[in-house]
This record gives structure tokens, C-alpha cells and sequence, in this order.
């Protein structure tokens, strides 16, 4: 895939999604790590300060952020880190994650991710595609994705609820995408 047309997902991506929201983590209660990893191990635990994320994940302000230009309650990131980008033989798997952090405490207090899928639409190139994916991103779906249809899967944690949601395209020329959010109980 040429790297305009990555930007360009990402791009759309990062205009039709952000993390902000009514929802957050309360800081004060004890969470498990999510699901997500980066570089095998759980990317953050809800209610983790911002200074405790990985050194070398890259993450800026979120520049489409109602939030953003008024700090007073909280900031919110993204990052396009090459880790969260699934290089296939052929096509790519273009991720981009969203979190923010309570200006209070510098604790994140909300996060979700979104990936479009850029490969050979035939049966066997998506499940290769999946198999990928879910071993790089979330061993936990190891084997639960399905080329064949939409699907949705909660998983209920201590204190929190993951969704995970791969949509099939509505076209042929579409690209399946999955969702990813963690959210308070």
C-alpha cells in the first residue's frame, strides 16, 4: 500500500473518531490492564498516570479535541504509533488509538482505538489478516474473528466493560474496520 493512501485512512480515521466523551474511568477505584497490548504487554491500565505509558510509544494532543485549547479539565492524545500499524504481505492494517488524561491527577481517564483494514477482500487474506491483527493487538480475540459477517463481542472486567466491533463493509470496494473502546461500568 503507498503511504499516501495510509495517511489518508488514518486521516479519515482521526476525523470521524475521537475518545472524548461522557464516560470516564474513575481514578480512585483499581483496574485491570486492558486488552490492547503494545510491544506484548497490556498498552495501560484505566486510572494509570500518563507519565507511566511506555517511553517509547509516540502519542500527541488530539487536534480535532472539543477538549483541546481549554486544559482546564483534560487533554486528549492519539497516537498513530507504528506498533498499533499491522504490515500484511499484501496491505496493511492502519490503526490509530485515542486516550485522554484528567488535568487533575494527569490520570487517563478514556480509551479506544479504531482500524481499517486494507487487504485482499477474499476469505483466506482476511483471516490471515485477522490472525495478525488479533495476535499483534489482542491475543484475547485469538481466533474469535470472522470473515464472513459483522460481529460484536463485550467482555466484562472489574470496574469496566471492553467492546470490540468488526464491521464488515456495506460495498465491495469497502474496508472492514474494527472498534475498540473501554468503558466504565
Amino acid at each position: 500500500m503507498k503511504p499516501e493512501t495510509l495517511a489518508l485512512f488514518v486521516f479519515l480515521l482521526l476525523l470521524i473518531t475521537s475518545c472524548s466523551n461522557k464516560e470516564e474511568f474513575d481514578v480512585s477505584k483499581e483496574y485491570s490492564p486492558i486488552s490492547l497490548m503494545y510491544k506484548e504487554k497490556p498498552f495501560l491500565t484505566p486510572g494509570q498516570k500518563l507519565e507511566d505509558l511506555d517511553a517509547e510509544l509516540s502519542y500527541r494532543l488530539d487536534p480535532m479535541s472539543h477538549e483541546n485549547g481549554n486544559f482546564k479539565h483534560k487533554k486528549d492524545f492519539l497516537s498513530t504509533d507504528d506498533y498499533f500499524t499491522v504490515q500484511l504481505d499484501i496491505g496493511v492494517i492502519g490503526g490509530i488509538v485515542f486516550f485522554h488524561s484528567d488535568n487533575s491527577n494527569n490520570r487517563i481517564t478514556g480509551i479506544s482505538g479504531n482500524w481499517t483494514f486494507s487487504t485482499d477482500k477474499d476469505s483466506l487474506s482476511l483471516q490471515v489478516a485477522f490472525d495478525q491483527f488479533t495476535h499483534r493487538l489482542f491475543p484475547i480475540l485469538n481466533e474469535k474473528l470472522d470473515s464472513k459477517r459483522s460481529w460484536n463481542l463485550e467482555i466484562d472486567k472489574i470496574n469496566y466493560t471492553e467492546t470490540f466491533k468488526l464491521i464488515k463493509p456495506e460495498e465491495e470496494y469497502g474496508f472492514w474496520k474494527f472498534y475498540y473502546k473501554a468503558h466504565p461500568k
